[in-house]
């Protein structure tokens, strides 16, 4: 079972709405099997990324989606986060490049690695970047995407384990062919 997770408010009618809200983007997503889908891109790759997916076409709740290091691109400045790219392979030649930074979104789709017009190809036809402000107009400070890498940085957990298996193979090969002979 997922564990629960609460909203912290003194006002408890904005605690009301934001818990429904959470709820509703939650069970979207059902993120019980998001989360077991990410650990297991985290172990094999020892990064995976989480980005939400705004498509009002489909649903008014973001949808999240999960990313394997091999499709992801973190830029950062004096060690923190600019901006994450996520790449999205269309076939045919073509990537769909998501950049989200803080406080916005933007999309670049490139055919055989050269940049085109978004309308060029049919998922990407109507796309739009988006900003994210604040009331008075001020971006948000606030990246809409995460990658989390393992403890011992972007390693896979099976890293180093191949030379051992074969160690342990051969072991057990040589026994084998010792209780065979004997």
């Amino acid at each position: 079972d997922m564990p629960d997770i609460k909203v912290n408010s003194s006002k408890s009618r904005i605690v009301k709405l934001n818990q429904d809200r959470l709820a509703e983007i939650l069970d979207t997503n059902d993120m019980l099997s998001l989360l077991q889908e990410a650990a297991q891109l985290q172990s094999y790759s020892g990064l995976v990324g989480l980005k939400l997916n705004l498509d009002p076409t489909l649903t008014d709740v973001p949808l999240i989606t999960t990313y394997p290091k091999e499709q992801i691109s973190v830029h950062k400045r004096y060690n923190q986060v600019v901006y994450i790219e996520f790449i999205d392979d269309l076939g045919e030649d073509y990537k769909l490049i998501s950049r989200y930074g803080r406080g916005y979104i933007t999309y670049k789709l490139c055919y055989q690695n050269k940049e085109v017009n978004l309308a060029a190809h049919e998922y990407t036809k109507d796309l739009q970047d988006i900003m994210f402000a604040t009331p008075d107009g001020a971006m948000l400070p606030i990246i809409f995407a995460e990658v989390v890498q393992n403890k011992s940085g972007e390693r896979s957990d099976y890293d180093g384990l191949i030379g051992l298996f074969h160690a342990l193979d051969e072991a057990e090969s040589t026994l084998i062919n010792y209780i065979r002979k004997t």
